[in-house]
C-alpha cells in the first residue's frame, strides 16, 4: 500500500470512529436501539433498563383489554420477542409476535401488545414507563 492511500485509509478509520458515537446515540435515542449494542458508545448515556412486553385480548374497540386471556404458554414468546426488541428497538415492530400468538390461540380474534420502555424523564428525573400499543385483528 503506498503511503497517500495509507493516510486516505488511515484518515477514513479515524473519521469513522470520531463520528460513530455520535451516529449511535442518535440511533438509540430516536430508534430506541439498544444503546449497549452495535459497537454501543451510547451506552454511557442511558441506564441498562429491561424492556416489558405484554400480549392481552381485545373484545372490541372501546373494550378494556384482557391481560389474562393470552395464556401462560406463550410468555416464552412474548420474552423471546422482548429480547430482540430490546436490541433493535422499533426497527423491529410485534407483526411476528402477533401472527405467532393468533396461530398458538384460535380463540383469540383481536390482540393488543403493548411495549413499554423504561425511560428517565428529563423533567423530573425519574424513571417513566414509555408504552407503545399495537393493535392486531385476525
Amino acid at each position: 500500500m503506498s503511503g497517500p492511500l495509507r493516510i486516505r485509509v488511515a484518515t477514513g478509520l479515524l473519521v469513522a470512529v470520531l463520528l460513530w458515537p455520535l451516529a449511535h446515540h442518535a440511533l438509540a435515542r430516536n430508534l430506541e436501539l439498544d444503546p449497549w449494542a452495535f459497537f454501543g458508545f451510547a451506552m454511557y448515556s442511558v441506564p441498562n433498563l429491561k424492556l416489558n412486553v405484554r400480549a392481552a385480548a381485545l373484545a372490541g374497540p372501546d373494550a378494556e383489554p384482557d391481560w389474562n386471556a393470552v395464556p401462560v404458554s406463550s410468555y416464552a414468546l412474548l420474552r423471546e420477542y422482548a429480547e430482540a426488541r430490546a436490541r433493535f428497538g422499533r426497527l423491529l415492530p410485534p407483526d411476528g409476535l402477533a401472527a405467532q400468538l393468533f396461530e398458538k390461540h384460535p380463540e383469540l380474534t383481536e390482540l393488543l401488545i403493548r411495549v413499554r420502555r423504561w425511560r428517565i424523564s428529563p423533567e423530573s428525573s425519574r424513571l417513566e414507563p414509555s408504552d407503545r400499543d399495537y393493535r392486531y385483528r385476525r
